[in-house]
């Protein structure tokens, strides 16, 4: 997928020099082209057009973007330049005021020179915007600065991915990704937490509960064909809620006795201590044998 802004320059290019993309078009199978093939007439100068498009090319905005690899997500710049003005605002609402809490030890991660390489959470997913820490000792960034990823360079092997990341504070040895100097690194996913992942575990892991709107309880004696009877007393018998015929909390002995003798000489569904009519007995089920 393309931006608009390439669509536009494309089309830009195409009709600025539309002989040269004719000739190549014919001749996709060639890997080398001649300005005097392109521009074959003795008043056009090959030389002299190519240099007119390298001119219009360097003078072109787009010269001036920095390029990146087909595996790296990014923010632009603009969008970087935003999550900075946030950044800012945040800092004047905060408070200096400190807080002494009291923590679990397993709740603690400890950064140790031992740990090297070792991912603090193997189950974190990193996206962009999302909110991490730094806990390597090792790297330039201080221990404990936070900052938003803006940009994930992908790789073959989970370890070897790098994560772009604008951090909240300069710093020294900090570099410019697309953002103010001093401000920018690539961490691996063994120097960060990410407080985002936490984030959306506890939210995610929120129990759904479902309503249930109350039916208006339906009488069992009212006169019905049978498959309507067996259903009204199903939800006589469960409260008026509206419940499948097949719901696992219907008792399935009541539903049976139904199907096999049927109704027609019943007022209300078989309990198991009451007494079967005469003229029920009498009737055999569909597979007993003479």
């Amino acid at each position: 997928m393309y931006s608009s802004a390439v669509e536009q320059l494309l089309a830009e290019y195409l009709e600025r020099v539309p002989e040269l993309f004719s000739y190549i078009s014919k001749n996709g199978q060639e890997d080398i082209f001649y300005e005097d093939d392109i521009w074959p007439g003795e008043e056009e100068n090959g030389a002299e057009k190519v240099q007119e498009i390298v001119a219009w090319l360097k003078a072109h905005p787009v010269s001036t973007l920095s390029r990146s690899s087909c595996d790296l997500q990014i923010l632009d710049a603009a969008i970087v330049e935003k999550i900075e003005e946030e950044i800012e605002k945040c800092k004047q609402r905060k408070s200096n005021k400190k807080v002494r809490v009291t923590v679990k030890p397993h709740l603690l991660y400890r950064p140790l020179e031992q740990q090297h390489g070792t991912v603090p959470d193997r189950d974190a997913e990193y996206r962009l915007f999302d909110r991490v820490v730094n806990v390597r000792e090792s790297f330039s960034v201080p221990t404990g600065l936070r900052g938003t990823i803006i940009g994930i360079k992908g790789a073959s092997r989970e370890s070897d991915v790098l994560y772009e990341v604008l951090f909240d504070e300069e710093f020294h040895g900090g570099l410019t990704i697309r953002c103010s100097p001093a401000r920018g690194y690539r961490m691996p996913a063994s120097a960060l937490i990410n407080l985002s992942h936490g984030h959306r575990s506890e939210t995610g892991n929120q129990k759904l509960t479902a309503i249930v709107k109350p039916q208006p309880a339906v009488s069992p004696y009212s006169s019905c064909s049978a498959e309507s009877f067996s259903v009204s007393s199903q939800k006589a018998h469960l409260g008026g809620l509206n419940h499948s015929p097949c719901s696992l909390f219907v008792p399935t002995r009541r539903l049976f006795t139904q199907q096999l003798y049927g109704t027609s000489e019943l007022q209300k569904p078989l309990e198991l201590d009451d007494e079967i009519p005469p003229s029920v007995t009498t009737m055999s089920p569909m597979w007993a044998k003479d």
